[in-house]
């Protein structure tokens, strides 16, 4: 990265997480459904248990399934893959406006942003950046990234994904010929999904 730095007069973040979120509202979701599917199932099959009895076995039905959803790769086995496209959008652009807020003021900004288990990868530039540098070029970048992350070559995959980015940067942010501070605007957006469209 330091390389990078010293290529381009851009300030380039790369952010690889393993998930974009904890999910812990679907182990509550999952586990209170785990319960009422436990109450139901009790009342159906057991209709002359006891009451008391029928409400705690259903409640430490809830609790085990609680306890289990506490296991990270199962609560996540059970989020929709909208939910996961969501996360991975809103985790990138509090990643990008946290790093905004420490980021130089003679340098454009580039976020590299990778979540593994959503399989999602973007990258948020400011518009000085997106403007020069045409889409098909991110779009390029982000196919050739692909590969290297199925085949779980991680570290082959963001080398390539920062120098290629420094490629396409380099004749547009020569280290010598900064340009002058836009005024802030959102970040733009090159994103695409990893292993699933391939």
């Amino acid at each position: 990265m330091a390389h990078a730095h010293a290529s381009v007069a851009v300030d380039i973040h790369l952010v690889s997480v393993e998930a974009a979120s904890h999910y812990h509202a679907f182990a509550l979701i999952h586990s209170l459904l785990a319960t009422l599917i436990a109450g139901f199932a009790i009342a159906l099959g057991f209709p002359h248990l006891p009451v008391r009895f029928a409400v705690s076995l259903e409640f430490a039905i809830g609790l085990v399934a609680l306890a289990c959803l506490q296991n990270s790769w199962l609560r996540r086995g059970l989020v929709p893959k909208a939910a996961m496209e969501k996360a991975a959008l809103r985790h990138a652009r509090l990643t990008y406006a946290h790093l905004k807020l420490k980021a130089r003021h003679d340098r454009p900004l580039l976020l590299l942003y990778c979540a593994k288990f959503e399989r999602h990868v973007e990258i948020l530039a400011e518009s000085r950046i997106l403007e020069p540098v045409p889409e098909k070029t991110w779009l390029r970048i982000v196919e050739e990234f692909k590969p290297h992350m199925r085949d779980r070559r991680e570290a082959t995959a963001y080398a390539h994904l920062i120098s290629h980015s420094v490629d396409a940067l380099a004749p547009f942010f020569p280290v010598t010929g900064v340009a002058a501070e836009s005024p802030a605007k959102p970040p733009h957006a090159r994103r695409n999904w990893l292993w699933r469209r391939v």
